[in-house]
């Protein structure tokens, strides 16, 4: 399924981008919707990302000017793990919906390039993003990515395919992607490599969106929710008594048959009443069409073990235990090669 977002907020953010003649405008909406997506399960373990194509439109004066202005997300069902690596059927899928966005006059909605949220370590493009370009159309070479952080703002960065023969790893434009509510929210770009750092003008910030406030104000939280849920367990398992376990039976043998190959190994509770006041007994085994019984000793049976190497699919064990007084305990083990 294909989600689409982004459009209907008209704020941008804009770059001039070095060494090229080219302007980028990002839809804060977009940025806003894919870091929603890129959260999603971000504790306790590392998210999955989340992926897919850039919207906008290209404007060519003498400036290459490009807007984007939604999204489509592709889902990935994440077959190598968390990182946003797409299958050969998920490749098919972005073919065909790259298909429906093709290049279109100036001013037109088409793809213009890429993009991924990313919860591995540094900022960089991998293999697999480099491997996307040869599906998206000429001229749809920028990529985006997104590094959603916890209590801090995000990190950002455009990259361009065609610059990654060159420069694999430097990113065209680097920016900081502030918390949803921050007094940064603006979300002002910052330089990229090489490029004439400006001075930020003084912000005054308030002190409850300290890391120092919200840090120690996090572990609390934490704690509380651990305390409260064993305290919760505890007062359940006051109020609602638990199920006494059935009594055991005194004269089971607890017969249990282990395989090895064709080998059965057959055991019983040599610690059980019954063995332990035994006279003798028998072991009636029953093998496809054929039958025998073994006379067991009394020290065969406190053995508690007895090997039978099978001939056929099925197999029936009886043991029969013979007490004082000629009264007798007896189970039986039916063993399917199919399962018991």
């Amino acid at each position: 399924m294909q989600t689409l977002a982004g459009a209907e907020d008209a704020l941008y953010l804009h770059w001039e981008v070095p060494g090229k003649p080219m302007a980028v405008y990002l839809s804060r909406a977009v940025t806003r919707a894919i870091l929603l997506g890129g959260r999603r399960g971000l504790l306790p373990r590392r998210p999955p990302e989340v992926g897919g194509i850039l919207l906008g439109t290209v404007t060519v004066t003498e400036t290459v000017t490009i807007r984007i202005e939604a999204r489509v997300e592709l889902p990935c069902a994440h077959l190598f793990g968390p990182s946003y690596t797409l299958s050969e059927d998920e490749k098919e899928t972005l073919r065909h919906t790259l298909a429906q966005y093709g290049p279109g006059a100036a001013g037109e909605i088409c793809a213009v390039g890429f993009y991924r949220t990313h919860s591995r370590r540094g900022l960089t493009q991998d293999s697999d993003d480099l491997q996307l370009a040869e599906f998206f159309p000429e001229g749809a070479d920028l990529v985006l990515l997104i590094k959603p952080r916890i209590l801090r703002p995000g990190r950002a960065a455009f990259f361009f395919w065609d610059d990654a023969q060159t420069e694999p790893g430097v990113p065209a434009i680097e920016f900081s992607v502030p918390r949803r509510g921050s007094p940064d929210y603006a979300i002002a770009p910052t330089a990229s490599p090489g490029a004439p750092r400006a001075r930020p003008a003084a912000r005054r910030t308030r002190w409850w969106w300290s890391w120092w406030v919200q840090a120690p104000l996090l572990a609390f939280l934490v704690v509380a929710w651990y305390v409260m849920g064993f305290v919760g367990g505890r007062q359940i398992d006051n109020v609602v008594p638990r199920a006494a376990p059935p009594p055991r039976d005194p004269y089971a043998l607890s017969l249990m048959v282990l395989q090895y190959g064709d080998n059965l190994h057959l055991t019983w509770d040599r610690e059980s009443r019954p063995i332990a006041a035994a006279e003798r007994g028998s072991l009636l085994i029953s093998d496809g069409d054929q039958s025998r019984t073994l006379d067991l000793t009394l020290e065969q049976l406190r053995t508690g073990a007895v090997a039978y190497h099978r001939l056929s699919d099925k197999v029936r064990f009886r043991l029969e235990v013979t007490l004082p007084g000629h009264r007798s305990v007896s189970e039986t083990w039916e063993y399917s090669a199919a399962g018991r």
